[in-house]
């Protein structure tokens, strides 16, 4: 390692590449975020150097390139956006997010090496479609907790619950598949997202602001956790089932399931994380309870059980 120089370079090529972008993502973020941080996450936007103490700067700083060996990071990506900023500050507050952060990530990192050197934990890195995956794995091995990213975003949910299900460990009753929607509303329900002049974006401000008092994060920042797009993405995933039921059986005409028996034909129960039923993952987080993490508000995770557990 030569040090971080070149990786000082490589972002002030990408803010005169990227200027206006840049700045106005970079401003809206400093709005948003609580007033403490602001110093020390302007300091990262500008030399870009994850560095707590006197150490070489590239102690801290991992090189990350893209697939042509260049620097791949955004000009206007944080460290600290894909961590949940509740647990770091429970872990320990500082007014530098270089910090705070630094020390959660370093004993997140301990706990992984200690956990590899006990030799509890194996790994199967496997190059393949994981709709293939079967032919891979060792076919009695059952899983207690199957996560499976955003995958439904590309693969219908029906066909990944099948697979999933033929290795969940149904003897379990804790044991859970996670699946996770991010492109929900833009590639198939865009009328449950919002534009900035429509009435229920109006009032989903109004929700927020009342909320968390908080006039700049309500004007800068993301308000879409206030709107209530509940019914659309119910009749989302009921959707996703009816269309795949029509696929397998094309010369009937199936009628669009209820919210009770989505997953039964798999032997799985849909947890209801609109009643707050998720145990693995948050079913929809919260950008006012995160306030340096970076979300959306459309994302969504929902869980399946074995149906016979709850």
């Amino acid at each position: 390692v030569k040090g971080t120089k070149w990786i000082q370079e490589e972002r002030q090529r990408e803010f005169i590449l990227q200027a206006d972008t840049h700045h106005n993502a970079s401003e809206i973020y400093f709005h948003t975020i609580p007033q403490e941080h602001v110093k020390s996450a302007r300091k990262w936007m500008k030399d870009g150097i994850f560095q707590r103490n006197q150490m070489p700067a590239f102690a801290e700083n991992p090189t990350l390139t893209g697939y042509d060996n260049s620097y791949s990071i955004p000009s206007d990506a944080v460290p600290f956006a894909g961590w949940d900023y509740i647990e770091v500050k429970k872990f320990g507050h500082s007014n530098s997010l270089v910090t705070m952060y630094g020390a959660y990530i370093e004993n997140i990192l301990g706990m992984v090496m200690r956990k590899l050197s006990s030799k509890q934990v194996r790994f199967q890195i496997l190059l393949s479609d994981c709709m293939d995956i079967k032919q891979y794995i060792d076919q009695e091995s059952k899983y207690d907790r199957i996560l499976t990213s955003n995958l439904i975003d590309y693969i219908i949910l029906p066909d990944l619950l099948k697979l999933c299900s033929q290795k969940l460990n149904h003897g379990n009753p804790y044991a859970t598949i996670v699946t996770e929607t991010q492109n929900w509303t833009r590639d198939f329900c865009p009328e449950a997202d919002v534009t900035g002049d429509s009435e229920r974006y109006k009032l989903g401000k109004e929700t927020a602001l009342k909320d968390t008092k908080n006039p700049q994060q309500v004007q800068y920042g993301d308000v879409r956790e206030y709107l209530d797009n509940s019914r659309e993405f119910i009749d989302f995933i009921r959707a996703l089932f009816h269309t795949h039921a029509m696929r397998i059986r094309p010369t009937e005409l199936p009628k669009i399931p209820t919210v009770q028996v989505l997953g039964n034909e798999f032997q799985l129960k849909l947890r209801d994380g609109f009643r707050n039923e998720n145990r693995i993952a948050t079913f929809k987080m919260a950008v006012n309870r995160r306030r340096v993490t970076v979300i959306t508000g459309l994302a969504r995770i929902i869980e399946w059980v074995p149906w016979q557990s709850e």
